[in-house]
């Protein structure tokens, strides 16, 4: 069988077969100000019949750690010591595949604290399932969106912000996202 048979035979048309590259990388032009910072923090508020305290929790501690959303939303209990005011990430847990030590500011060390434990693994469960954590992203981005006022903010930028802004000392102990804990 020919190439051109044997793609044609897996679903793909024989002809106009052309490979795609991805797409060229686009330099992010938004930065989200502190004005909107503030909007957002606001909008991460419980309120009655909220969709959970787990989002408005780690949508707090991706802005006040500048870690990645899964990383945060997968957090564990026993990868903190609040007392110490730190958060261990193995380096299976990160991209760069290094251990990570956190520090943590006492506003990031409040979130866990005020998060009620229900659960022996995870600080932000999956609802119905004990065995994973939080992935309710997208219905609680429109809700925070609708609390908070503003749109267009994506979830790199929270994390992006933190990271080009740093003059304004928003990580904690002066400390930058995504760094290991062996570059510091």
């Amino acid at each position: 069988m020919s190439q051109t048979a044997a793609t044609a035979h897996r679903g793909f048309p024989a002809r106009d077969w052309k490979i795609r590259y991805p797409a060229p990388i686009v330099k992010r032009k938004r930065v989200v100000n502190d004005a909107e910072l503030a909007a957002i923090w606001t909008g991460c508020e419980p309120e009655p019949r909220d969709i959970g305290y787990s989002f408005g929790s780690i949508v707090k501690l991706l802005m006040l750690t500048g870690q990645r959303r899964t990383e945060v939303a997968a957090m564990r209990w026993s990868e903190l010591n609040l007392e110490a005011g730190t958060w261990e990430l193995s380096g299976d847990r990160t991209k760069n595949e290094e251990p990570t030590l956190i520090p943590l500011s006492t506003l990031a060390v409040s979130v866990p604290q005020s998060v009620p434990k229900t659960n022996d693994t995870f600080v932000f469960p999956a609802r119905g399932n004990e065995r994973s954590h939080f992935s309710g992203y997208a219905k609680g981005k429109k809700a925070l969106d609708a609390r908070s006022i503003l749109t267009g903010w994506l979830w790199r930028t929270g994390p992006f912000t933190i990271c080009a802004g740093r003059s304004r000392q928003i990580s904690a102990g002066g400390r930058y996202c995504h760094t290991s804990s062996s570059t510091s």
